[in-house]
């Protein structure tokens, strides 16, 4: 069976937030799931794990449309900070479909893949088994 060191969702969605954590412990995929509420809050808590020498999350989940600081804001922060995140796989889970964030987003480089929301256990294992099957 698959296993996922760390999960962060970033997403200011509670409902989603819950669903996807309970979604998570259903299929024992991770016992370690952190939830942002924004990407200000991704921010601080990664730096904290940096500072606390803990593996970073191997896989992050990123809404789009958030208050405070949104995914693209998120992600071209990250960007400056990508050399300790070089293994966290970030597939954004979005409910927004716009062209042009995706298209941003794509440019980053630091995007695995797009998903749209909700979050079922199909999409669960598919990401399960691209990005975290041992070879």
């Amino acid at each position: 069976m698959v296993k996922i060191d760390r999960i962060l969702l970033i997403d200011d969605d509670n409902i989603s937030n819950f669903l996807n954590v309970r979604l998570i412990k259903k299929l024992k995929l991770s016992s370690e799931v952190k939830i942002a509420n924004n990407g200000q809050e991704a921010l601080v808590y990664l730096k904290e794990v940096k500072s606390e020498k803990v593996p970073s999350p191997s896989l992050i989940f990123l809404d789009i449309n958030m208050p405070v600081m949104n995914g693209l804001d998120f992600i071209n922060s990250f960007k400056n900070t990508r050399a300790w995140h070089k293994k966290t796989v970030i597939i954004v889970l979005s409910s927004s479909e716009n062209r042009s964030d995706i298209d941003i987003l794509k440019e980053s480089n630091l995007i695995s893949d797009f998903l749209v929301k909700p979050l079922t256990e199909e999409k669960m294992q598919e990401v399960a088994n691209k990005y975290f099957r041992k070879q």
